[in-house]
């Protein structure tokens, strides 16, 4: 079996611990550094529609679409709690008020208006698009030990322009 090169053994990322005892990396090692020549890719794009130029493949996040849509599952514990808020905070009072009739809805909109912000949380440090995803791939993860949920989604359209 070959090992692995020093330039990513040196980068090789610190992991988590889950619950269960699972190690998940939290980085990905650097990306190479590879010249570009901005010359070969202007000369291919003479004449061509501009969505249909090819981009060299180190312009592109190592990740699939599929994989950063999954990513904003994170923090899907804000819509459990928004989910939660009623009944736990009339449960607690012993009967529903007309204060807290108006309280819960906007206090349930906070928690899915954070929700629906919160995939925003990466993208200061993410520049780059990442690969669109194959007729078919699939991408699976599961989180059922320490979150409580699993994801599997499937690249099911091919979008022709």
């Amino acid at each position: 079996m070959a090992t692995a090169p020093s330039s990513f053994a040196s980068n090789r990322s610190v992991t988590n611990r889950a619950r269960a005892g699972r190690e998940r990396r939290s980085t990905i090692p650097d990306r190479p550094d590879l010249p570009i020549n901005l010359w070969s890719i202007m000369k291919n794009c003479i004449g061509k529609e501009l969505s249909k130029i090819p981009m060299p493949v180190n312009f592109s996040e190592p990740l699939s679409v599929l994989q950063r849509i999954t990513e904003d599952l994170e923090y899907a514990s804000l819509l459990e709690t928004a989910s939660t808020l009623v009944s736990s905070f009339s449960l607690f009072l012993g009967f529903v008020s007309k204060m807290s009739r108006f309280q819960e809805p906007f206090e349930q909109m906070a928690y899915v208006a954070a929700y629906a912000v919160s995939n925003y949380s990466t993208t200061g440090n993410r520049t780059n698009k990442p690969f669109n995803p194959l007729l078919g791939e699939t991408y699976e993860f599961d989180r059922t030990s320490d979150l409580g949920w699993r994801s599997i989604t499937e690249q099911v359209s091919a979008h022709l322009n």
